[in-house]
């Protein structure tokens, strides 16, 4: 269970508990052991944490070790801690091991609002298969979850005063030793901004920070909400030279989006997006990679230090964007690409703008030229070509034989890959083609497979893979 402990919010040797339920009944509810437990909605307390007298956590056992079930006497009660304290009577031979009598029902606990408790119970059905809801939009309960995890790691980054100052007195002083003690430990899952509230309080005052966006009755409260943080998190990165620290971590789409929308270092691109004069294309009219003559003529120097390909591939979300697309992330949505792709080339190019008034100027040129050129609907042409995994050999062997070249089942979907990337302008390394496992064959190799196929490839033989994709997606009605 260490694997998972270090990856889940989830107790593997120790559990919360709450007094006045052990007291009515001698049961330990699983949800207990769960990192977001923190109060007992029937008795509107704080779950307890650690033991009064022995100072060691509920079902330890031991300071340094789990016990474990014990098999042998001395056995606490059934209502008793039975922990065994470092350097307890048990070392001297003392009266029952020196295991603690602390009875549980005497435990003292924490009141708590009913809105918290309420809070709770919300959190205990998502837990539990429930559909959440973050800032208005519907989430499955892991998107929910790993919503919760990137806000925590903010609240914990970029919360300041004035948001824990609503938090009841013991919530405030959870976030301030958290605070602490990640100034202190510089390393280990202690000091990770993603790791499980420590304690009861902890996780109750995270869930109270993080449903202020989670809770937001729409996207644009949620982004309003979110934004100081965002602030703060890139004053202190700005400050410290470092790059994104939460970037490792798995973010939602809503969580992406809202992001965008309020980041400072894109808000002068963004900013300037609002003056630039509308222009007559869709979404669907933009391909993935814009085309290489316009960038390199038009927008290469607005991108310094970018390769091509990443340049082609944002000036592509950037002519989604003037098409009307809200935020980056829904650019990448509506045009159908890989949304670890789209991020990525956001938050690292968008930096490398310093004149965004005329970056905007010259993607509007970019796009005249695609209504000069005629308007193809990409997007259809994606659809149309989406389950193109290979062609059959009777497509390929009356042109490929002649030129004295074999029809193998890697030359197939490489000529699949190349009608994919001929009629959606996309990258061939996101074909459907290459979506498929290819046996033994490493990336690599696949690569190197392609390279040789695109270069080499006779005129005559691209000529007839070209007629056959123009026959293949009128068949579906697509020009």
């Amino acid at each position: 269970m260490r694997l998972v402990a270090l990856r889940e919010w989830m107790l593997t040797t120790s559990s919360r508990a709450c007094p006045y339920c052990l007291a009515e009944r001698p049961v330990w509810p699983l949800w207990w052991r769960l990192g977001i437990a923190a109060v007992c909605p029937v008795h509107r307390c704080l779950l307890i944490d650690l033991c009064p007298t022995c100072g060691i956590r509920l079902r330890r056992g031991n300071h340094s070790n789990q016990r474990g079930l014990l098999s042998r006497p001395p056995l606490p009660g059934p209502g008793e801690c039975g922990n065994r304290p470092p350097g307890g009577p048990s070392a001297r031979g003392g009266r029952r091991g020196g295991l603690c009598p602390q009875q549980y029902k005497d435990m003292p606990t924490v009141a708590v609002d009913d809105s918290l408790a309420v809070l709770q119970l919300r959190v205990l059905a998502i837990a539990d298969g429930a559909e959440g809801s973050v800032a208005g939009t519907s989430v499955s309960s892991s998107e929910w979850f790993a919503s919760l995890r990137v806000l925590t790691a903010m609240a914990r980054l970029a919360s300041d005063e004035t948001d824990v100052s609503v938090l009841p007195g013991y919530m405030a002083q959870a976030v301030a030793e958290d605070r602490r003690r990640r100034q202190t430990i510089r390393s280990g899952s202690a000091s990770h901004l993603g790791a499980m509230p420590a304690t009861a309080p902890h996780a109750m005052a995270y869930l109270a920070l993080a449903s202020a966006v989670l809770d937001a009755p729409n996207f644009e409260s949620g982004a309003q909400t979110l934004a100081p943080w965002a602030r703060r998190q890139a004053d202190l990165q700005r400050a410290a030279g470092v790059g994104d620290r939460l970037r490792k971590m798995r973010r939602p789409a809503v969580i992406n989006e809202m992001m965008a929308a309020v980041a400072p270092r894109s808000s002068r691109v963004v900013g300037a997006l609002a003056a630039v004069r509308p222009v007559g294309i869709s979404p669907c009219h933009v391909p993935h990679l814009a085309d290489a003559a316009d960038y390199s003529e038009l927008v290469a120097a607005h991108l310094p230090g970018t390769s091509p390909l990443w340049g082609r591939r944002f000036t592509a979300l950037a002519l989604a964007r003037l098409a009307g697309a809200s935020s980056w992330p829904r650019a990448a949505e509506v045009l159908g690409m890989d949304d670890g792709k789209a991020i990525r080339a956001a938050t690292k190019v968008v930096r490398r703008i310093s004149d965004a008034d005329a970056f905007w100027e010259r993607v509007t040129l970019v796009a005249e030229r695609l209504q000069e050129r005629g308007l193809v609907d990409y997007a259809a042409r994606r659809a149309g070509l989406a389950d193109l995994c290979e062609l059959p050999d009777c497509a390929l062997a009356p042109v490929f034989r002649p030129l004295g070249m074999s029809v193998t089942p890697q030359r197939r979907r490489h000529a699949a890959a190349w009608i994919w990337q001929r009629f959606t302008s996309g990258d061939p390394h996101e074909a459907p083609a290459y979506r498929q496992e290819w046996g033994n064959a490493t990336a690599e190799s696949i690569r190197a497979g392609w390279w040789r196929f695109q270069t080499r490839l006779p005129a005559p033989a691209a000529t007839a893979l070209d007629a056959w994709g123009i026959v293949h997606l009128s068949g579906k009605g697509i020009s």
